[in-house]
């Protein structure tokens, strides 16, 4: 089974999908579960590294829940960084469509 898990510049600040993705990530190693990240306008090192549009999602995010549920958002947002996957910039979004 494959997941496609569409990482943009507002992906973070949604609790269920960042709880989502932790579950993607749980399925990967027990039922060998593909995950299939595409970064959509946003670039694999942000991901990583929760900088640009990230970083201010996670610390607000650290305000409000516990530190295990973000710690395992966190953890999960970079395991899927490092996961083989489609960075679409602007300029190829309208060329991967016609594909």
């Amino acid at each position: 089974m494959i997941s496609v898990v569409l990482l943009s510049s507002n992906y973070a600040s949604s609790p269920s999908c960042l709880d989502e993705l932790v579950t993607i990530l749980r399925c990967r190693h027990k039922m060998a579960h593909r995950p299939l990240p595409v970064f959509y306008q946003v670039s694999p090192e942000d991901v990583q590294y929760l900088s640009g549009p990230f970083k201010r999602d996670f610390d607000d995010h650290k305000d409000i829940y516990t530190y295990n549920r973000v710690d395992g958002w966190i953890k999960a947002m970079q395991a899927v960084a490092d996961l083989a996957g489609w960075h679409l910039e602007r300029h190829r979004y309208a060329l991967f469509l016609s594909q």
